[in-house]
């Protein structure tokens, strides 16, 4: 068997996945959350990362940026719970573009920023407070583990440090001239 039969067969075996239908109202809804924010004070990402203990229990935590993930991209900044049993946790965060090339200053910005950011040290108890609330009410077979709240709470609270600090600096995100942050996590159970 060969590359393109293995990959046609894999593509066909895949699950489907719906894509949402409000993808436009979502992008809305970030931007407005975005503008409110504006008007703010506004504060380094430096004084508004604060010491916080995240992971216990014998896990060891490590974070950094420019870290090639399981799925092969670079990542901006990365986070890993390793465990002493094994089945170590992962999350890979960096910045995507819309409408601007990569050598754009707005999209050097976010990757500096971000990876910038202390995953280790974030204040993410409010975030985590939040993503413990939605994970009470969703079904069981859909129920992340702590270590997947954690880091979820890490890549939100991480994103927003990155947006509000782009807006302190001047940049507007419009459709077709805007950054994202994209993650991918493995599964921690």
């Amino acid at each position: 068997m060969n590359d393109n039969e293995l990959e046609t067969r894999l593509r066909d075996a895949a699950p489907s996945i719906a894509v949402p239908t409000d993808l436009a109202e979502r992008r809305a809804d970030l931007f407005g959350w975005a503008r409110k924010r504006r008007g703010r004070a506004r504060v380094g990402i430096t004084s508004a990362i604060v010491s916080v203990a995240l992971i216990g229990g014998g896990s060891i935590a490590v974070a950094g940026g420019d870290h090639l993930t399981p799925w092969g991209w670079m990542a901006d900044n990365s986070f890993t719970i390793e465990r002493p049993a094994g089945g170590n946790c992962f999350v890979g965060i960096r910045v995507k573009w819309d409408g601007l090339p990569e050598d754009d200053q707005m999209v050097q910005d976010a990757k500096s920023i971000l990876n910038a950011v202390d995953l280790e040290s974030l204040d993410i108890a409010d975030a985590l407070a939040e993503a413990r609330a939605s994970n009470n009410t969703a079904p069981e077979i859909s129920r992340q583990t702590e270590d997947e709240l954690r880091m979820q709470a890490m890549v939100t609270v991480a994103a927003n440090l990155t947006f509000d600090e782009l807006i302190a600096r001047g940049y507007e995100m419009r459709g077709g001239h805007e950054v994202s942050i994209f993650s991918e996590s493995t599964a921690c159970r």
